[in-house]
């Protein structure tokens, strides 16, 4: 089968699933292409459920959004809980229309409507400069840094 006209550029990878070409290491996309559901599936459709009334949107680039979210159930495994690093959300997407990591952002940002620009770190470095081979443990978090961690654990508690 050639290829030149599903990709003209001849760019590597180059997927037809039914018609449909897929260029690049989109796993998300392949996914969806070909009928695949996994735990992060899930977890999208439970946090879009729960985020959007309170007006946090997911990135409409779903490979970015779905890798952020691939990186949460990591940390699930390793560490026994999900926690985004990010306590500034609400303040980012008010400033800018995104968060750091930009899992979430605003609905105008989705639509291009206000400009994308870089999210500065807000954190204190001693927050994500860390030693090597170092991994934060729950019973080594205060209580506040565990009380950010709530939400997002609360609602996924019962599902996994």
């Amino acid at each position: 089968m050639c290829l030149l006209p599903s990709n003209p550029s001849c760019s590597f990878p180059t997927i037809i699933i039914d018609g449909q070409t897929i260029i690049g290491f989109k796993v998300q996309e392949i996914k969806d292409a070909i009928g695949v559901r996994t735990k992060v599936d899930d977890l999208h459709d439970m946090l879009k459920k729960v985020q959007e009334p309170e007006s946090y949107f997911f990135n409409r680039d779903r490979e970015r959004t779905f890798d952020l979210l691939r990186g949460l159930l990591t940390n699930k495994k390793r560490y026994g809980y999900m926690c985004c690093p990010c306590e500034y959300r609400a303040a980012d997407l008010e400033e800018f229309g995104a968060c750091y990591c930009q899992p979430y952002v605003l609905q105008e940002w989705n639509e291009e409507r206000i400009p994308h620009v870089l999210v500065p770190e807000r954190r204190p470095a001693d927050r994500y400069l860390l030693p090597k081979k170092s991994k934060i443990k729950k019973e080594d978090m205060t209580e506040e840094e565990k009380a950010k961690c709530l939400d997002l654990n609360t609602v996924l508690e019962d599902s996994w």
